[in-house]
């Protein structure tokens, strides 16, 4: 899962298995919560040498924003 900070950089906050991660390694969409189609390249990993928090800084410059769609849904449970 990764999330937006408000700057120009998103945090991995969550990941679903144990990966060896390292600089510059490359994030692309999963697909998997159905809203972005997988394999779509986000950005690359900067790894914190101090607390090995990951940043990814994004390939996009999103302050040249001008509209965002927002998509709100509800799962529905079995």
């Amino acid at each position: 899962i990764l999330s937006g900070t408000g700057g120009d950089y998103g945090k991995i906050q969550y990941m679903k298995e144990e990966f060896l991660v390292e600089n510059d390694n490359q994030v692309f969409t999963s697909g998997a919560g159905g809203i972005f189609k997988p394999g779509v390249p986000i950005g690359k990993i900067e790894k914190n040498q101090i607390d090995s928090q990951l940043k990814v800084n994004f390939f996009s410059d999103f302050s040249q924003l001008r509209f965002v769609k927002l998509r709100s849904f509800i799962t529905q449970e079995n």
